[in-house]
């Protein structure tokens, strides 16, 4: 295995076990720099909703909201009547996003280099498949 794909193991494992504070926001940005210095910022497939997508990453999918997600599935889900979230759990949710975009938008402020090809990473890591275009999405309640 390669150094620069070990290093990107590393990050992985990095990323799914700390739920980026800012002690992990730190290794993460090392460990990026270190495997993803031949990442030029003039990358032409690029786009805003690249970056919208991995800050969503960043803030949501390795957050609380993936905790909650990893839960068993609950017939009573199907009744959209539910509450699905507690306002506690909504609080935690919306506390801890909101302190991961912060900690980012402050990375892309004073450290744009790092905070770029933090992105750039967290796209090609988990975002591949993801949409690039669209605004909306129906939920199938069959699925």
């Amino acid at each position: 295995m390669s150094e620069t794909r070990a290093s990107k193991r590393a990050l992985i494992a990095e990323l799914e076990a700390a739920n980026l504070d800012e002690t992990a926001l730190d290794a993460v940005a090392a460990l990026v720099r270190a495997a993803s210095a031949e990442i030029s910022a003039d990358d032409e497939t690029w786009t805003i909703r690249d970056e919208a997508n991995a800050l969503t990453v960043a803030a949501f999918r390795n957050g609380f909201l993936e905790d909650l997600h990893a839960g068993k599935y609950s017939d009573l889900l199907a009744d959209s009547s539910l509450s699905r979230i507690t306002d506690r759990e909504m609080r935690k949710l919306m506390i801890e996003s909101s302190a991961q975009l912060a900690r980012l938008l402050l990375l892309k402020e004073t450290d744009p280099q790092s905070y770029s090809q933090t992105m750039r990473w967290l796209r090609d890591a988990y975002c591949q498949k993801w949409e690039r275009t669209a605004t909306k999405a129906e939920i199938d309640q069959a699925a």
